[in-house]
Parts: C-alpha cells; sequence; structure tokens
C-alpha cells in the first residue's frame, strides 16, 4: 500500500484547513513529533526500569509543554488535539467546544 510522502500530507492538510503552507508545516511537523514523544512515554511508563524515575518526569512534562504548544497552533484554525490512545488526533472543534471529526492523524 502507499502511504502520500510528508510533503503530500501537509499540503494535503494546508488545502483543507489552513491556507498558510509554512504554518501548516510547522504544525504538521510539530504533531508529528508529539506523537512519537507521546509513544516513547507510554512505553518508558510501562517499563519498570523507567517506573518513578526523575527521568520519566522530566518527558512527561516535555510532552505536556508541547502538547500545549502544538494546541496554540491549532485554535485559530478550530482545530483541537484528541487523545483516543497512545498518539493524539486533530480533530476539528464541534459547536460545544469539543472535538468533532478527525482532521489529521499519523
Amino acid at each position: 500500500m502507499n502511504y502520500p510522502t510528508v510533503k503530500k500530507q501537509i499540503e494535503n492538510f494546508n488545502e483543507r484547513y489552513i491556507k498558510d503552507l509554512d504554518q501548516a508545516r510547522k504544525i504538521i511537523l510539530s504533531y508529528r513529533k508529539l506523537c512519537y514523544l507521546s509513544a516513547r512515554v507510554c512505553e518508558m511508563q510501562n517499563d519498570s526500569e523507567y517506573i518513578n524515575s526523575s527521568f520519566l518526569a522530566d518527558q512527561e512534562a516535555r510532552e505536556e509543554k508541547h502538547r500545549e504548544r502544538l494546541q496554540k497552533y491549532l485554535n485559530p484554525y478550530n482545530l483541537i488535539l484528541e487523545y483516543p490512545g497512545i498518539y493524539p488526533i486533530i480533530c476539528t472543534k464541534g459547536t460545544d467546544g469539543r472535538p468533532a471529526n478527525h482532521a489529521y492523524m499519523i
């Protein structure tokens, strides 16, 4: 199965939601970094070597800061992050402020 390249994913996301290619690139690359960080934190939370370690606490804080920064990037476009599992999903914001439709996921 052929998946679109990251460049094509950015272009599609831009055309549909952002209308500013540089901002779309910034959002998607930041989102992908958050996905990798979330997966890493999840693995460490389930590894006995890292439980209650300061390194895990630092990584969790880093993930939270990254999530907050990405949400600030998404706010002007009426988009929101949703965590249905390990990886976040970018969703459109419904009229009640909750996630409505999936806009982008890794």
